[in-house]
């Protein structure tokens, strides 16, 4: 007696596979959020370090750029990282919506920790830019 396997399809129907790009934007994008985490808490460390007096005065126009001004910004900071790395994974998903939740976290992220945040910034920018080109060059009319 010969068993024939059903032709009918699963109802989940097969998962499409992900492409290297979508790959790649997700851990870009991982790694973008994770290091504007490190930079947001680096602004609390710094926060209090100038609140102590512990830098000289010579560098003064230095520490301005890293030393942000309210105790909150650095934790405004650190919840753009965390959008960063929701929209990271939703890019497995939905790329266009995780791209979006990466530019947002970039640009907020900038304006809350100032420069400690630009390492991530930038990351989070690369990853969205791949997420939301995942077919080919953008066509933008100029080229």
């Amino acid at each position: 007696m010969d068993v024939k396997p059903s032709s009918t399809p699963s109802p989940e129907g097969p998962r499409p596979s992900l492409s290297r790009r979508a790959i790649a934007a997700c851990i870009i994008g991982l790694l973008g959020g994770l290091m504007g985490l490190i930079g947001s808490l680096a602004g609390y460390a710094t926060f209090f370090l100038g609140q102590a007096g512990l830098f000289p005065e010579e560098y003064a126009t230095y520490t301005a750029l890293i030393t942000p001004k309210n105790i909150f910004l650095p934790a405004i900071g650190a919840a753009f990282a965390l959008i960063g790395l929701v929209g990271a994974v939703v890019v497995l998903d939905e790329p266009k919506r995780g791209g979006g939740l990466m530019i947002l976290s970039a640009v907020g992220g900038v304006g809350a920790a100032l420069v400690l945040y630009a390492a991530g910034a930038f990351l989070l920018i690369v990853g969205a830019y791949l997420s939301l080109t995942y077919k080919g060059r953008p066509k933008w009319g100029i080229i």
